[in-house]
């Protein structure tokens, strides 16, 4: 990806588990955490981008974001999953 081109959007999936639910970020597979409450889903996946863009400023403008970059999340659940309890 070259300087200017800039991602229009961060995308994470969120699928629960037995201790809650792991929010994974789509474009850095090794940008994820667990999380017990549905309630911190958005603090956490803001502070998971500002700590990469912090942490690692060159790879996340190699990937085009920062942390202004729009957050899109999606719920992978099935009809018998925990996150329905």
């Amino acid at each position: 990806m070259t300087d200017n081109q800039k991602l229009h959007k961060i995308t994470f999936t969120i699928t629960p588990n037995a201790n809650g639910y792991v929010v994974g970020c789509n474009e850095v597979q090794s940008l994820f955490t667990d999380v017990s409450s549905v309630a911190e889903i958005d603090r956490i996946v803001r502070e998971l981008v500002s700590d990469y863009v912090d942490d690692f400023p060159d790879d996340a403008q190699k990937r085009g974001f920062d942390k202004n970059t729009p957050i899109e999340t999606t719920w992978h659940a099935s009809p018998n999953s925990v996150a329905l309890d």
